[in-house]
């Protein structure tokens, strides 16, 4: 198994248990708990700065999809619309198909987290 697939299941795994042991009274940390274990897998698996940089977008955009109420409706929301900027991003800058999923993964958790620190 690669670094990178180990790192991804880490990383999944944490904010997984993370999102799912949060009563709602913690509900408005989750992204931020979320951002510092993806911080830390990425240190530990990643390239460096880039490495704690996306693991932290993609783990607070991870637990911000796991609020409740308004604020999870909102992170839903806005994930989809960085998604799909992201995504169309990634493919007009000739990246191919490989851009434009980086593109809207990295997006999509950037939409997640904005929800978490504007609400």
């Amino acid at each position: 198994m690669s670094k990178s697939t180990l790192a991804v299941l880490v990383l999944g795994a944490l904010v997984v248990t993370l999102v799912l042991s949060s009563g709602p009274a913690q509900a408005q940390d989750k992204w931020k708990k979320g951002a510092l274990i993806g911080g830390g897998v990425g240190l530990l698996f990643g390239d460096g700065l880039g490495g704690i940089i996306k693991g932290a977008a993609i783990g607070g955009g991870i637990g911000a999809l796991g609020e409740h109420g308004r604020r999870g409706e909102h992170a839903k929301r806005d994930a989809r619309t960085g998604a799909m900027i992201g995504g169309g991003v990634g493919l007009l800058t000739g990246g191919g198909l490989g851009d434009a999923l980086g593109g809207a993964l990295i997006g999509g958790a950037g939409g997640a987290i904005y929800v978490g620190t504007r609400d």
